[in-house]
């Protein structure tokens, strides 16, 4: 299931941002914030997309086992889903080895792996598998995720970005010298990637993805959520 995340879905949400609403909970208790977490407090549109993914796992039974690749650290995210079986799987680029440290004592339970997901041996299998912010913009390697961790769960849940007006970025590889000129994925990309992966779109919301430029965000970006149904 492929959905285009539209002004009205934002709208809808802040009719209750229940999650500003917690985040200022935290401030108010002088809980310490991190990277995800100011992201989430500063943009409405971060806020309704995890509330698109994320949501439902408040109300989840204590025994489900989810796996969050690139959540990064949120003392939101512990504190609301501190009850199920709630690991991250990221590279932790976001913050430094003293957050780390300290957001582990802070939260002695949280279950942090810091990998790449390409090196990460699955040992287990999940209920759910989320995505949120990763692919493409930051990570091309897409259907090579899906193909990965495809079979070790029972559903995967992605948010997408994606531009339809042309834009360009120069980017430095870290290990070398190169410079490149990069342009993100257009929506005809990313579904010529998700196609295989999912049943066939109804053509108002193909037409969408791949023409339309509708944004929540000011930089133009668009995204939408897929939900991809796993083998396990």
């Amino acid at each position: 299931m492929l959905e285009i995340v539209s002004n009205h879905c934002l709208n809808h949400y802040l009719k209750n941002d229940w999650i500003f609403h917690e985040l200022n909970l935290l401030r108010d208790e002088k809980k310490d914030l991190y990277t995800t977490d100011t992201w989430l407090l500063s943009a409405p549109a971060k806020r309704c997309i995890f509330n698109l993914l994320y949501g439902d796992l408040r109300n989840a039974s204590t025994k489900m086992r989810v796996l969050d690749v690139g959540g990064g650290l949120s003392c939101f995210a512990w504190s609301q889903f501190e009850k199920i079986d709630y690991k991250v799987l990221d590279l932790f680029h976001h913050e430094s080895p003293q957050a780390l440290h300290k957001f582990s004592k802070a939260f002695p339970s949280a279950k942090l792996i810091h990998s790449d997901w390409e090196q990460f041996e699955i040992t287990n299998n999940y209920d759910l598998i989320i995505a949120n912010d990763l692919f493409p913009n930051v990570d091309q390697r897409v259907d090579e995720f899906i193909e990965k961790f495809s079979s070790h769960t029972t559903e995967i849940r992605l948010s997408l970005t994606y531009y339809n007006q042309r834009r360009c970025y120069q980017v430095k590889r870290v290990d070398a010298d190169e410079v490149f000129f990069i342009r993100p994925w257009n929506g005809q990309q990313l579904h010529a990637v998700l196609s295989p992966f999912m049943e066939p779109i109804q053509q108002d919301t193909f037409e969408r993805l791949t023409l339309g430029k509708e944004s929540i965000f000011e930089n133009g970006r668009q995204i939408c959520t897929i939900s991809i149904k796993g083998g396990y």
